[in-house]
């Protein structure tokens, strides 16, 4: 007996864990806004302000970085274009150093040709003529085709820029027309194709009182119209 009541008092003596179920709470404590309703509106405004100014910033702060953009861009362009009008600048000094070799140039060709010419070795006037008129369109009429061209005793006139290409003989046509359209436009293109083709230019005027258009075409020919095959290494 002695020996059970001492195991019992020893189980008695051991420390006994209690253990705390949380405490929940279903609905809370009602809460009660004291404040009156101008106040609560006042607030409220004060916060759509807040959001309203950070959207402005936002705003302000794009449109400035949008100017920053177009103004570099506006600055390589211009950089762009004084690097260009530079190189054109040196491009015509460079052709400049030139001028007399390209005048000399001109003057032996133009020799060369009054020589042939002078052997004659005549142009073939109704073969140039034939090759220009060759894609005139429909319904344009002439009336008047004058012709000349380089002489053993002076120079031919050239061109005022020194790329052109070298002339030796000029044709001009006048023509009358009742429209003047794209097809004209196709036809002056197309005389590039002429052999001899140096450079063409076209001026037209309306006359009321016949209703018709007047044309005058004027070409300019290489000398390879003066010898034909004789040229072949002349631009």
């Amino acid at each position: 007996m002695s020996g059970q009541s001492t195991g019992v008092l020893a189980r008695l003596r051991q420390p006994v864990e209690l253990r705390r179920s949380p405490r929940q709470t279903i609905g809370g404590a009602p809460q009660v806004s004291l404040l009156p309703a101008e106040v609560r509106q006042a607030g409220m405004a004060a916060i759509q302000r807040r959001k309203l100014v950070a959207v402005v910033v936002v705003a302000v702060a794009a449109a400035v970085a949008a100017v920053g953009v177009a103004h570099d861009a506006d600055q390589a362009a211009q950089a762009r274009l004084a690097t260009a009008s530079q190189q054109a600048q040196m491009l015509n000094a460079e052709v400049g150093k030139f001028a007399d070799v390209r005048r000399l140039q001109t003057r032996i060709a133009l020799g060369k040709a009054a020589v042939s010419v002078g052997s004659s070795t005549m142009i073939d006037w109704n073969a140039q003529v034939d090759a220009i008129e060759a894609g005139k369109p429909a319904g344009y009429a002439v009336t008047n085709i004058s012709a000349n061209g380089a002489t053993p005793f002076a120079a031919y006139p050239q061109g005022t820029s020194l790329l052109e290409p070298l002339r030796a003989a000029t044709v001009e046509i006048k023509m009358t027309s009742p429209t003047v359209g794209a097809e004209f436009s196709s036809w002056i293109a197309d005389l590039q194709s002429i052999p001899a083709y140096a450079d063409a230019t076209a001026t037209t005027n309306y006359d009321t009182s016949s209703s018709l258009w007047s044309i005058d075409l004027t070409v300019h020919l290489t000398p390879k119209a003066i010898a034909p095959g004789a040229w072949k290494d002349q631009s």
